[in-house]
């Protein structure tokens, strides 16, 4: 089997979201931050962000940064004989001066100021969303530096 990687489009997004929701439906992260059902906790959060409407806002955020942030990389893994997505990664890259480290500040914001996508649960994403941003904080400091990172990756 050869694989090889590509950036990912807009087309290949169901796919990017089947295997996050498979990969991660165990992860107390995912789960509490409203990105994958949580069943046993949140019932409320998850009546009002069923399935459908969570993955169709999912697809919308994903596409914004593909199309807004030019640090957002969204790359897809694919057996080359079948054409299939078998894994992806997103990567956030801080590179470019100070463009990029505003962007880093603004996206690391936490409490109130922090951006809370539509149809996360506000509560579990500041909290596990606010912990991440501490620790990046801590390792580069309140004004940021350039760097990069892959927020997460996931086969199937």
């Amino acid at each position: 089997m050869t694989l090889s990687v590509h950036p990912a489009t807009a087309e290949d997004i169901p796919r990017i979201l089947d295997i996050q929701s498979t990969a991660l439906r165990q992860s107390g992260f995912f789960r509490a931050c409203g990105e994958i059902n949580n069943p046993g906790g949140f019932q409320d959060h998850d009546e009002k962000y069923p399935e459908p409407i969570r993955r169709e806002l999912q697809t919308k955020r994903l596409v914004y940064q593909m199309e807004h942030d030019p640090g957002f990389h969204l790359l897809k893994c694919v057996d080359d004989e079948t054409g299939e997505i078998l894994a992806f990664a997103k990567w956030n890259v801080y590179v470019g001066g100070p463009q990029a480290l505003q962007r880093w500040r603004e996206q690391m914001k936490t409490g109130e100021d922090m951006f809370v996508p539509e149809g996360a649960n506000v509560e579990g994403y500041r909290y596990c969303m606010g912990k991440l941003f501490d620790n990046r904080k801590l390792f580069f400091g309140e004004e940021g530096r350039e760097n990069c990172g892959m927020c997460y990756s996931s086969c199937n």
